[in-house]
């Protein structure tokens, strides 16, 4: 029979190899500047529901398996884009976290310039209309989002929209009107990497590395 002690070692290492795991599935919003506000994903996001002043961010799924064919999302990686070209591309990876940025501009017209850091780096941002409502169900919370055909957000083209990725965190200016198109609402669905360990992982597994090797000594 193994000595008390030693019980108590293997049992602290597996819980903490356990929360380690938990750690580093879960990356999530850390920071934000500008009129960025970081909620829990909300009941509703359609329009009126969190309306313009403040832009919106919230985590969605975390440690999504991405199939095999891919995602199809707009930007990959690192690079600033705008302007009226289209930007299309598909995510190849193991699994990701999901996050959202919303900025409804019910009654009027709005312009925000901010930043969204995260605790794992971003490999790809979705903002078009078409592929947001395309990953909802496998992507999005349970937040009630504006149903297909419903123009939520900018086409293929980001035009006065502005998306700047650097490692873990995005810089932003956002626009939105509800002038000429009504209750324009602009999201972005960022997604982080769920394959590499979080720094609280990082901590945790040096941790049960320790109670391990206190447990092979006894």
């Amino acid at each position: 029979m193994q000595p008390l002690a030693s019980r108590h070692s293997k049992s602290l290492a597996a819980a903490l190899l356990s929360l380690a795991a938990t750690a580093a599935a879960n990356a999530a919003i850390v920071s934000t500047s500008g009129p960025v506000v970081q909620i829990a994903p909300p009941a509703s996001a359609v329009s009126f529901a969190l309306p313009g002043g403040p832009v919106y961010c919230w985590d969605e799924q975390s440690n999504v398996a991405v199939p095999s064919s891919g995602l199809a999302v707009n930007l990959l990686g690192n690079g600033a884009w705008t302007g009226p070209a289209p930007f299309n591309a598909t995510y190849f990876g193991g699994a990701v976290d999901s996050h959202m940025i919303h900025l409804d501009a019910s009654g009027g017209v709005w312009t925000a310039t901010g930043t969204v850091t995260f605790s794992s780096a971003i490999v790809a941002v979705i903002y078009d209309n078409a592929l947001l409502a395309a990953s909802d169900s496998l992507l999005g919370s349970a937040t009630a989002y504006e149903p297909i055909g419903f123009l939520r957000s900018t086409n293929s083209s980001l035009f006065q929209n502005f998306i700047q990725v650097s490692g873990n965190q995005i810089s932003f200016t956002i626009w939105a009107s509800s002038v000429n198109l009504p209750n324009r609402i602009a999201e972005f669905r960022v997604l982080t990497d769920a394959t590499v360990p979080t720094p609280g992982a990082m901590a945790l597994l040096g941790a049960a590395g320790v109670a391990c090797g206190r447990r092979r000594r006894r």
